[in-house]
């Protein structure tokens, strides 16, 4: 069984399974009353005045003491953040992304100071995005209920709502933040020559050249009249 459960863990990609452990161990040391939930939380005082810099963190780690929501939401986090860092180039790449939301997040509960809690927040803000770049995915949901992606992330903001019996005030804000970030990521690039704003920096420099019709750059000035659209295929076609 333990060995199991270790090779299902390290099937994971790393960030998945370091956010995994991470929100495991927190629950845990919650349940166990070796720390405290207050240490945890998102405070904008404790940190501004008394420089706790750790609730930047550990509050986007903590779910609750150990109970089936908890395990919940390890669960989606471990299915579909699954899914969604394979999507990225790189494992570095996704923690950039995260890291992006967390920053986004962090500056709304400052604003607004009505997070205490940032984990669900940040739950909610990837399955946003990620609903909203895969409309037509199947969802299961507890395993016999089948949903467009589309409407995963009010799901989940639902699901919530019956287990704590409130609207989740991070909830809601990580459908905001999430849609901030999918209107730059695809909505704003497309419309500004497929420039990705939020892409990590070691990025920056490898943006693909735009293609140019050979037809069209000669028109525009761009390329002679009556170049090849690539060198390297042209010569390609001449005899040997």
């Amino acid at each position: 069984m333990e060995r199991a459960v270790l090779a299902w863990a390290l099937e994971m990609p790393i960030v998945t399974r370091c956010w995994s452990i991470a929100i495991l161990a927190a629950s845990v040391l919650v349940s166990t009353n070796l720390i405290s939930d207050k240490d945890l939380s998102f405070v904008p005082i404790a940190i501004v005045k008394k420089h706790q810099y750790w609730r930047l963190f550990s509050s986007f780690f903590y779910f609750g003491e150990i109970d089936l929501y908890m395990l919940y939401q390890v669960y989606i986090i471990t299915q579909h953040s699954c899914t969604i860092e394979q999507g990225f180039n790189s494992s570095a790449d996704y923690l950039w992304y995260i890291f992006v939301n967390c920053f986004v997040l962090i500056i709304y509960s400052f604003l607004f100071n009505t997070n205490t809690w940032l984990s669900f927040a940040l739950v909610a803000s990837l399955m946003y995005v990620w609903s909203r770049q895969n409309p037509h995915e199947e969802i299961a949901i507890f395993g016999f209920l089948n949903i467009k992606a589309t409407y995963y992330a009010f799901v989940i903001i639902a699901q919530a709502l019956l287990w704590r019996g409130s609207i989740s005030a991070a909830g809601l804000a990580g459908l905001v933040v999430g849609h901030t970030l999918f209107y730059f990521e695809d909505v704003f690039s497309k419309l500004h020559n497929n420039i990705k704003i939020l892409q990590p920096p070691w990025r920056w420099r490898t943006r693909p050249i735009p293609h140019i019709n050979p037809d069209e750059g000669a028109r525009e000035g761009l390329l002679p009249e009556g170049a090849p659209e690539d060198p390297l295929v042209e010569q390609e076609r001449l005899p040997n």
